[in-house]
């Protein structure tokens, strides 16, 4: 067994204020993705939550981070005690990303948006904010107390995460 698997599901369009056909569709890609992973059929596997909301995995043993937007889901699994979170967002998703950037990034992730264009200024944006959150998630944190502390350089191809 691999020591992690994700799944993605595009799912049905969901009217806009309806997250909760969308969580719906992530936790059930969830358990069935655990199922096929560990054999433990879906009413036998139990989960609950930390105190930051993160979904723990109690039966069988593992790890487990879901996301979703609009039109998508993404699950992920570990069978070890590793952390892992996950997190998708929609590159056409239009934000104020200077203004969230100067409230939660990190001093040299904001210089860095502030000397592009646009357009490539709100990609960088979309994927600092998933790389943030899957990490945040993953540390079992809260968004809030974490996003300017933790920052991310690219180095080559490779992102690199400090916090």
């Amino acid at each position: 067994m691999p020591p992690f698997s994700f799944w993605t599901q595009i799912t049905p369009r969901v009217p806009h204020g309806q997250a909760q056909a969308q969580h719906a569709s992530a936790w059930q890609l969830l358990k069935a993705g655990v199922t096929q992973q560990t054999g433990v059929p879906e009413c036998q596997q139990q989960y609950t939550t930390s105190a930051a909301g993160k979904p723990l995995l109690v039966h069988p043993a593992g790890q487990v981070s879901l996301s979703h937007t609009r039109g998508m889901v993404a699950v992920a699994y570990a069978a070890d005690a590793c952390s892992i979170g996950i997190d998708i967002e929609r590159l056409d998703r239009k934000v104020r990303y200077r203004q969230l950037a100067q409230h939660y990034f990190a001093t040299e992730e904001v210089a860095a948006l502030v000397q592009l264009e646009p357009a490539a200024a709100q990609h960088l944006f979309m994927q600092l904010w998933v790389l943030k959150e899957a990490a945040i998630k993953a540390l079992g944190s809260t968004l809030a107390s974490d996003l300017r502390r933790l920052r991310f350089e690219q180095q080559a191809s490779v992102w690199q995460g400090f916090y």
